[in-house]
């Protein structure tokens, strides 16, 4: 009988964190988000840890919250 190891957690393919909110919301990102998809993205991806390499150390964060402001808007 097959049996679900349940001390095993979700496992994330390595993914920009802008493609996978375009995927699962299922649209693209060139307007911004509405409230209600901000509140579902911010639930699936708090907590989440992500990874920053675009210097010359690698770092992680954990996500915990979202921007009102979108990304092109910040300085």
């Amino acid at each position: 009988m097959p049996f679900v190891d349940m001390s095993a957690g979700a496992f994330y393919e390595p993914i920009l964190v802008s493609d996978f909110v375009t995927n699962y919301l299922r649209r693209d990102l060139t307007r911004p988000l509405s409230y209600q998809d901000r509140i579902k993205v911010k639930r699936t991806l708090k907590g989440l840890r992500v990874e920053l390499n675009h210097t010359e150390r690698v770092k992680h964060y954990k996500l915990s919250g979202m921007s009102t402001v979108p990304a092109q808007q910040l300085m």
